[in-house]
């Protein structure tokens, strides 16, 4: 849906709109202490980030997801016409965090299965 919202909004209406979306969004990752990693169109990375296994981190992405599912109900609710499909994957594990890329350009970046592994549970509440 965001292809048709991007095709149908000129840009500074598009990024507008993502703006409000994305506060709402990232609101509830910071009060549960996550960190955004990645943005890209309506998809975001978040991380809570840990030096070894922490339930309370676990605990803090679980709230904060919970709180993203209700806080877009909210949104839908101002933005009908609007509405963009919010899916959530959760996982836990090790990655490594830092810069990827060459030559003139790098992304600072979480690397590790446990990032294409919260993609695949995500893109499964299609």
């Amino acid at each position: 849906q965001y292809t048709s919202l991007a095709e149908s909004l000129g840009p500074k209406d598009l990024a507008g709109f993502m703006n409000r979306y994305y506060e709402a969004v990232f609101d509830p990752i910071k009060r549960h202490r996550g960190m955004v990693s990645n943005v890209v169109g309506d998809s975001m990375l978040a991380l809570w980030l840990t030096v070894r296994d922490d339930t309370a981190s676990m605990s803090n992405a679980c709230q904060a997801a919970l709180e993203i599912s209700g806080a877009m109900r909210e949104f839908r609710k101002t933005h009908e016409e609007m509405a963009l499909p919010t899916r959530i994957g959760l996982h836990s594990g090790e990655i490594v965090l830092g810069n990827v890329g060459a030559g003139h350009h790098f992304e600072y970046r979480p690397v590790g299965d446990i990032v294409n592994t919260a993609t695949r549970i995500e893109g499964l509440n299609k």
